[in-house]
């Protein structure tokens, strides 16, 4: 009778270190996939954040403009004078902070 004899596969280092190329590379293009998306997500982000800084931009100088036209001395006594407030020298009080 013949005997059968059951062979132990061995693990070959061959094998193994062709299981952790293929895996690294597989984790590589996941990470680079990932990462690429990631930045074009950003990338809009940051395109939409800088248009919203120009409005905001504008808006600013717009407000600032306006302001300085409103703050115009002549435009203010006009105002005064249409309401019929006169300026009165002999009630301007002055006070110092010490």
């Amino acid at each position: 009778m013949v005997k059968i004899v059951k062979k132990k596969k061995k693990l070959r280092i061959e094998g193994l270190i062709s299981l952790i190329f293929v895996m690294s590379i597989f984790c590589y293009l996941a990470s680079v996939t990932v990462l690429r998306s990631h930045n074009v997500v950003l990338a809009n982000q940051e395109a939409k954040l800088a248009n919203e800084n120009e409005i905001l931009n504008n808006d600013v100088s717009n407000l600032e403009f306006e302001v300085k036209g409103l703050v115009n001395r002549e435009r203010i006594m006009e105002i005064a004078e249409e309401g019929q407030l006169k300026k009165n020298e002999k009630q301007i009080v002055s006070v110092k902070n010490d």
